[in-house]
């Protein structure tokens, strides 16, 4: 199912997340991502399916590590807030089919099934459902509670179906889901900041992309470094960027969760914008071509992501007025590049050092794995590129006969020698030899780096 306004020439027609009626209601928080109840003063992660299906211990624990949306003090939903919180025991939890609305608020997941999404026994709620502006994606069969079905230490767990809404104790063992909720309303909270990743020169703020922390996503700078293109030559290009010596670019999804639902996030706090990652950047974010904000380049025109509707349509989006629609492949549009994840927590060669910060990305050379000479970041020459990576001895930016005939005269020295060339003591250890020679094989015929920190 789709919610869309189709700007694009393809006709007017507007495809509608079905609604459910409920007889409580759920607020949308966090941009979409977490949904306040007011009856039960709970929030709701309102993606269902983070947990994947464990052993009742494994969800209790996941639940009480989880850090998410800024908080780390969810819990599994109880069904026995009576008996305690997180995981209180009980002999047998209030049936919300039979029980009186007030009764079943002592049940979350039966109120979750029976109140909020106005579930009959028998009803299988599977799925995606919109309960007034909260969408819950990806609503699964079986949930394990945080309530412990017998005596400390005992066998059984209590869990609900929404398959059918029934409710039983279960052998802990069983593999179930786990629906994390936190006590108390998380607030309209406002919407994180960007933060500034990938400096052009090292310790500076010309920053070459932004990591948003509300989406777990890294964007470019540039908004437009690329031009415009057609819709394939544009993902070729995203998939080929190495930016800030960063590569896995790629471009924004509108649909991230993949259930084929495209969420229009036109508007204030759309459920399940976070979906839809351009529209919660101009919706929510408030980055536009008028205002970008820290961005560069933001073009007042339709941006492809990189989400096809089918062989020939693609979704897209507008930064001049947030509109969403599909576009034909063989349209010229520019592309915005992002990256999965915060960059900066990126350590591709293991070395302690996170790759913006590198001066060999891809060669160890850092604290956790020194050279030889118990060196970190060594770079002899200054060049921004660490001599573990650097075979470019003359530096005319390519290591080549020129760099070995230097590397011969090198060879076997050590200070004091009158060929001692300190810049080809590439593991550091203050004598150049066959440790040396066998780096430097490596490194012929290859450009220096890639670094973090070259000019």
């Amino acid at each position: 199912m789709i919610k869309s306004h189709l700007w694009c020439a393809l006709g007017a027609t507007v495809f509608t997340l079905v609604t459910v009626s409920a007889n409580a209601a759920l607020f949308s928080r966090l941009g979409g991502q977490a949904a306040y109840d007011d009856v039960l003063n709970i929030t709701w992660t309102t993606n269902a399916a983070l947990s994947g299906a464990d052993t009742w211990n494994n969800q209790v624990a996941w639940a009480s590590n989880l850090d998410y949306l800024g908080f780390d003090d969810w819990r599994l939903a109880s069904m026995s807030v009576a008996a305690g919180l997180p995981t209180g025991t009980t002999a047998a939890p209030i049936d919300c089919r039979t029980a009186t609305e007030l009764a079943c608020r002592d049940n979350e997941l039966g109120y979750m099934f029976y109140q909020n999404l106005g579930g009959s026994f028998g009803d299988n709620l599977q799925g995606n459902h919109t309960v007034g502006d909260v969408t819950l994606i990806s609503v699964l069969n079986g949930y394990w509670s945080g309530t412990d079905g017998g005596p400390p230490g005992g066998v059984g767990g209590w869990l609900i179906g929404f398959s059918n809404g029934s409710v039983a104790a279960n052998p802990k063992s069983n593999p179930f889901n786990g629906w994390a909720v936190r006590t108390g309303d998380v607030g309209a909270a406002a919407v994180l900041p960007l933060e500034g990743r990938l400096p052009a020169t090292p310790g500076g703020d010309d920053y070459q992309a932004y990591y948003d922390p509300n989406l777990d996503i890294t964007w470019a700078a540039n908004a437009n470094i690329n031009g415009r293109d057609n819709w394939g030559n544009q993902m070729a290009w995203a998939a080929g960027l190495t930016l800030g010596g960063v590569s896995g670019w790629r471009l924004p999804s509108a649909d991230v969760n993949g259930d084929n639902t495209v969420i229009d996030c036109s508007g204030d706090s759309v459920a399940g914008c976070a979906d839809n990652e351009m529209g919660f950047l101009f919706w929510e974010e408030g980055i536009t071509a008028a205002a970008p904000g820290t961005f560069s380049d933001v073009q007042a025109f339709v941006y492809w992501s990189g989400t096809e509707f089918d062989s020939s349509n693609v979704w897209a989006i507008s930064f001049f007025n947030g509109g969403l629609g599909l576009n034909h492949t063989d349209n010229t549009f520019p592309a915005w590049a992002v990256h999965d994840g915060d960059v900066s927590a990126d350590d591709s060669d293991s070395d302690g050092i996170v790759d913006m910060e590198d001066n060999c990305i891809d060669v160890p050379n850092g604290p956790l794995i020194p050279d030889a000479g118990s060196n970190s970041q060594l770079d002899t020459d200054g060049d921004g590129y660490g001599n573990m990576c650097d075979g470019d001895l003359n530096n005319d930016g390519s290591t080549n006969t020129l760099d070995l005939n230097l590397y011969k005269l090198a060879h076997r020295t050590s200070p004091g020698d009158a060929n001692y060339n300190v810049n080809a003591d590439f593991n550091g250890d203050v004598v150049i030899n066959t440790l040396d020679l066998n780096v430097y094989k490596g490194l012929h015929r290859k450009p220096p780096g890639p670094s973090c920190c070259a000019p």
